[in-house]
């Protein structure tokens, strides 16, 4: 079974950001945006939101690895059209997670297993060690 997220940048209203169809769960995506974050963009939280959600507006199959390219919908052989998913389009019960990508952390939020709420959201700092981490 896949488990959907968002990835997304904050907005004044909340979030805009892309889906991404598989392993939304936070113990894996978490470590995975703070080595994305810390090894193959450098710090820069611009240039991770650039690629992952400027750069790839109909959202991901798999986000890329800091070895891999991962496979978006908008290029190659999928295509579709661009989607922009907001805190009015987001579903707790489709969507496993929120990932928003601010200038000095991850803000996550989680939806609540009954699929009918979110979680109260909480914060990774991109200093966090990713080996380090517990979730």
């Amino acid at each position: 079974m896949s488990i959907r997220s968002i990835i997304a940048s904050p907005t004044a209203s909340g979030f805009s950001g892309r889906y991404v169809h598989n392993d939304g769960r936070p113990r894996t995506r978490i470590p995975l945006l703070l080595t994305l974050h810390q090894q193959r963009f450098a710090g820069s939280t611009r240039s991770m939101t650039d690629l992952l959600i400027r750069d790839h507006p109909a959202g991901w199959a798999t986000l890329p690895t800091p070895t891999q390219l991962g496979g978006c919908y908008c290029h190659g052989n999928w295509n579709d059209e661009p989607q922009s998913l907001t805190e009015r389009e987001a579903d707790p019960l489709w969507h496993e997670a929120v990932y928003i990508l601010h200038a000095d952390r991850i803000q996550v939020l989680p939806a609540h297993a009954s699929g009918t709420r979110w979680d109260p959201s909480y914060d990774i700092p991109w200093t966090t060690d990713p080996a380090r981490l517990h979730l």
